[in-house]
């Protein structure tokens, strides 16, 4: 049942919360630089020398193996301010920056000055990169901009639990790593509500399931659906599945779809035999960066048919995943142009009472 039980809801952020700079900074200062940032995967970065390098809220990072321990710099060299390593996925022996060679060692001090005698009274031994925090939860890897703060388990608060018992026993498969222009706020709010689903996907989910087959929670940093499907028959397709299911997995485990939004921007799924963890961040005040993750099960039976129906498996949970995607974020650009002409907040359903509950959180923290 939905928790509320007001009917129509006001929303709690202006139009110009989704466009606005000044509101865009505020939201960078107060929600996103304390935040946990997910910037891939532990086996992305198996080996010594393998980094990850891209931008968090504009500042380029770089996390790094080195020798078995992953470190996270600031991306930019000491010298002429160059990036050092590449944007994106790489492998390199030794931390050098790609413009003149400059090197850092693995507590990013300066470690390597080629030619150094012609930079004669230069303290060198003082040169140290800026550094940040960096931690593994459930095999992803997660930055923090700042030196203060809880870990990234305590962060997560009473949800960590019930994350790592679902998210334990599976490993990830598939990564998507797209770019958006709409607000980062606008891809959350459509993923926390079902009132769009018969429109934009009507092949996909078809219509919005009644509320008595759904089972809402708002916490103080969170909310989550879980979809009551009441008793029915099993269909052929039902049975089929399962037999597949047995037929891949030594032990084959199922339960309803849930749905849960740890604010601001992770919003986790686990349902059947798969899990997704999702996240958008801002970019800009209407540009956004979405990255999901897609996991699935570890104890894969060792007969041949048991391979073969897994790759299947996960194209078909890639294809869905894509379809979804493409029919979500056709929208967003429409809510983004929309949002920037519009003189009214407009208003929520009941059914749209977790974007409700979002926006409040929002509004707090920027200090509406």
């Amino acid at each position: 049942m939905f928790v509320l039980q007001e009917g129509a809801l006001r929303p709690q952020l202006r139009p110009d919360a989704y466009f606005s700079p000044e509101f865009f900074e505020r939201e960078r200062a107060n929600i996103f630089l304390p935040h946990w940032h997910l910037v891939g995967l532990v086996r992305d970065l198996a080996k010594p020398g393998d980094y990850i390098a891209r931008d968090l809220l504009g500042i380029p990072i770089v996390v790094r193996n080195i020798e078995g321990v992953l470190c996270a710099f600031k991306n930019v060299c000491a010298h002429r301010h160059s990036l050092i390593a590449r944007p994106g996925r790489g492998h390199t022996p030794a931390f050098r920056c790609q413009y003149h060679g400059w090197e850092y060692d693995d507590r990013g001090r300066l470690d390597k000055l080629p030619d150094g005698r012609s930079f004669k009274g230069f303290k060198a031994k003082e040169v140290c990169l800026e550094k940040y925090r960096v931690e593994i939860f459930c095999s992803m890897i997660f930055v923090n901009l700042t030196s203060e703060g809880p870990p990234v388990r305590e962060y997560l608060g009473e949800l960590a639990r019930e994350i790592e018992d679902h998210f334990h026993t599976h490993e990830p498969f598939v990564t998507q790593d797209t770019l958006h222009d709409a607000n980062w706020k606008i891809g959350v709010e459509n993923a926390v509500e079902s009132y769009h689903v018969p429109l934009v996907h009507p092949n996909t989910f078809g219509d919005y399931l009644p509320e008595e087959q759904h089972e809402h929670r708002l916490g103080a940093n969170y909310s989550s659906y879980q979809g009551k499907i009441p008793p029915r028959r099993l269909t052929v397709r039902d049975r089929v599945f399962g037999l597949t299911m047995h037929l891949m997995f030594r032990n084959p485990v199922s339960w309803e779809y849930m749905h849960t939004h740890v604010f601001p921007s992770y919003c986790i799924s686990y349902g059947g035999h798969s899990c997704e963890l999702m996240t958008i961040e801002p970019i800009g005040p209407a540009k956004s960066r979405r990255m999901a993750i897609a996991f699935m099960p570890r104890d894969l039976r060792k007969w041949p048919v048991a391979r073969v129906l897994a790759k299947a498996y996960k194209r078909g949970v890639n294809r869905f995943s894509e379809r979804l995607l493409a029919e979500d974020s056709g929208v967003w650009t429409a809510v983004q142009k929309g949002s920037e002409h519009s003189a009214h907040a407009g208003v929520l359903s009941a059914r749209e009472e977790r974007v409700y509950h979002f926006q409040k959180y929002v509004a707090a923290k920027v200090s509406l």
